[in-house]
């Protein structure tokens, strides 16, 4: 969104709103007691921002802990508030006269350090608190020292002061810069996007402070301009954050995109949702256009017998799913709610443990759900390990460890990781076999990458035979991008802990050498790495033989001919 960072301005607000009742209510107290007053509150404020890796600290040391799942919210004014006491902690200090130029200049250097690490990236794995604890410490030592040595002359330099003059316009306006043009290129946000919008940002900023902070326009200008900003925040959000304009005027819709699946049945069946709890279910699944709770698949006149589960590739999945199992004459359910554990990412929808938990005891509740079906995005991005992780899960990295130019040259990180994710993989699948469930296993869906695919389907519009080969993945790309997904899947499975495992290659033919996100001049991609319904509906056809085979083996529903 690209008004989204205005959140900074309402936290503001309300700071400015406390500071003036606090002036209030503290100018009648002693000064002592104002000292502990704003002590305390400081120290209220830092403990709850630093709560949660605080908490995952004394967990990882085997320590008791405190219920607490996910941080405090980044946007919440309270945890914020030891940021602006510790500002005027430093207002209060005396100035630090006594010092040398040179241990003025080493505070100031150290201060630089401090702002500059976390904010290059130059510190990996390092937890948001952390750095931000960083930033500020820094930043309090520049302004107590650097106007006492040469640096001084540095940070006061014509430019950086310009800079800082229109620092808050800047902030203002980059974001929906970016935003605009990321839109505009499709995601290819390469260097002349990036040049053009360092431009942009700083020559709009200019503009916003010469002619309104810088003036102090007159009463009615400020009016008009306030009612200009609603007008396109409101229209922000009619337009989901400007993409569907960016959609309509680029075409987008028209090539790609993900038809709704209008077919969805909610599942009604007794058995299945007698202990079927909406609450536990942590994600929205409808933003994707994805059926809400439980939905049945398949032929509704029969009672389920299988569930489908898994992240958003299940979510893409289900309207093939339902169509096939129609189509046989098979009957099952989809359960909606992200809750897979071993996905190798950390939003809280994946990796939270109260909804993990409330899905299997919902598993374990109905026995005759006999066969789990998983489908989800097998390709994760996994790497360090450390103490301020989410739930000491695998963090996101910027290098996909499976990706092909890292084939063969893994690193012991990447391993030690690639290890902890089939570790919970084999256990999760264990608690499942213990229930007496038979799993089947999607393989991973071929991926494009989402940018490219875009910019492809777009010029195959204009020119089929220019592109034609750019829209397929090779089976060699996908066998070797998939290569240790494949050798950990099929290890579990010799283990006994999944039936079957389902490959999307199968669905190529033998004269067939790659898979097409093009059909009859339809795309069958939502973006780069999920099926829009159209070709969740097609692959699921062609996978139908393989997973009637799979669900039919030693389950007690009948087996009917497929028509």
């Amino acid at each position: 969104m690209p008004l989204l960072h205005m959140w900074y301005l309402s936290v503001i607000a309300q700071v400015y709103l406390l500071f003036a009742v606090g002036n209030i209510i503290l100018q009648r107290l002693p000064r002592l007691m104002i000292n502990v007053a704003l002590g305390l509150a400081a120290l209220v404020s830092f403990a709850l921002d630093f709560s949660f890796i605080t908490h995952n600290a004394l967990e990882a040391l085997g320590l008791p802990v405190w219920e607490q799942e996910t941080p405090f919210s980044y946007y919440y004014t309270l945890p914020r508030i030891w940021e602006v006491m510790a500002g005027g902690w430093l207002a209060c200090l005396s100035s630090p006269t006594g010092n040398s130029p040179s241990s003025s200049f080493s505070y100031s250097f150290i201060g630089l350090a401090l702002i500059l690490l976390p904010a290059l990236g130059l510190l990996p794995g390092c937890p948001d608190e952390i750095g931000k604890l960083l930033c500020i410490t820094g930043t309090l030592l520049v302004i107590r020292h650097a106007s006492l040595c040469s640096l001084n002359r540095v940070l006061s330099n014509r430019v950086l002061t310009w800079l800082g003059a229109i620092s808050f316009s800047i902030y203002l306006i980059h974001m929906p810069v970016i935003v605009s043009l990321r839109l505009w290129s499709l995601g290819l946000f390469g260097w002349s996007y990036q040049l053009t919008a360092f431009g942009l940002s700083i020559a709009l900023a200019w503009c916003f402070w010469f002619f309104i902070e810088k003036r102090k326009p007159a009463f009615w200008i400020i009016l008009i301009l306030w009612s200009g900003t609603l007008i396109l925040c409101r229209q922000g959000y009619k337009s989901n954050g400007f993409r569907d304009w960016a959609k309509a005027v680029l075409h987008i819709e028209e090539s790609m995109g993900n038809p709704p699946y209008s077919e969805s049945q909610p599942c009604d069946d007794p058995a299945t949702t007698k202990y079927w709890n909406p609450a536990q279910s942590p994600h929205d699944a409808n933003k994707n256009g994805e059926p809400l709770s439980l939905s049945h698949i398949g032929d509704k006149s029969k009672p389920p017998f299988f569930v489908l589960m898994g992240d958003s590739h299940a979510g893409h999945s289900f309207p093939g799913l339902d169509q096939a199992m129609r189509k046989a004459k098979l009957s099952g359910v989809y359960f909606t709610p992200y809750t897979v554990p071993f996905c190798g990412i950390t939003l809280r929808d994946y990796t939270n443990p109260k909804a993990r938990r409330a899905a299997l005891d919902w598993l374990r509740a109905n026995p005759h759900l006999t066969h789990v079906i998983i489908a989800q995005r097998w390709i994760s991005r996994w790497d360090g390990y450390h103490w301020g992780d989410k739930k000491l899960r695998a963090m996101p990295s910027i290098v996909d460890a499976l990706s092909l130019k890292n084939r063969g040259n893994y690193t012991p990180d990447e391993i030690q990781s690639r290890e902890r994710i089939t570790k919970a993989l084999r256990e999760y699948l264990t608690v499942l076999r213990d229930m007496g469930k038979k799993v089947i296993l999607i393989g991973p869906t071929p991926e494009f990458g989402s940018a490219l695919l875009f910019n492809k389907v777009l010029a195959w519009r204009n020119d089929p035979a220019l592109t034609k080969a750019t829209m397929n993945c090779s089976r060699e790309l996908y066998l070797a991008y998939n290569d240790y997904v494949f050798k950990v899947l099929y290890q579990l499975r010799d283990e006994g802990l999944c039936e079957t495992i389902i490959e999307p290659l199968s669905t190529l033919q033998p004269d067939e050498d790659a898979f097409s996100c093009m059909k009859d001049g339809q795309c069958l991609m939502r973006d780069g790495h999920h099926l829009n319904t159209y070709g969740s509906i097609i692959m699921m056809q062609k996978l139908l033989p393989s997973l009637r085979a799979a669900l039919l083996k030693d389950s007690p529903a009948p087996a009917p001919q497929v028509p």
